[in-house]
């Protein structure tokens, strides 16, 4: 891995439940690390590999070190843009990095 095409700063969060003023759950997210990562769009080479056909899920490829814990279940903000985790990948088995098959959201969906 070179570490100098980890020149973006990014935030995964997590969800998680917290209670408004009246007792309802509302769904937060919250800060899980903030690393360098490399962020971009991947070919439709790449997409395909990663499953088992090709996905219109995937809009963006992000990389970063290798850290345990991270889910598809968390999401990505980067600079307020928001990319859902779609799936993780540790491309060389060797615990280096991950890569991260990520869906770009607006806000409000």
């Amino acid at each position: 891995m070179q570490s100098g095409k980890l020149n973006r700063r990014i935030t995964i969060q997590s969800q998680t439940a917290t209670k408004d003023a009246f007792g309802s759950l509302l769904a937060t997210w919250s800060d899980v690390t903030c690393t360098w990562a490399s962020i971009a769009a991947p070919t439709s080479k790449e997409v395909y590999a990663l499953g088992a056909g090709f996905t219109a899920q995937v809009t963006h490829r992000i990389v970063i070190r290798y850290r345990d814990g991270i889910t598809s279940a968390m999401r990505v903000n980067y600079r307020g843009r928001i990319f859902q985790i779609q799936a993780i990948s540790d491309p060389d088995e060797d615990r280096v990095q991950l890569v991260l098959m990520c869906l770009e959201r607006n806000e409000g969906e």
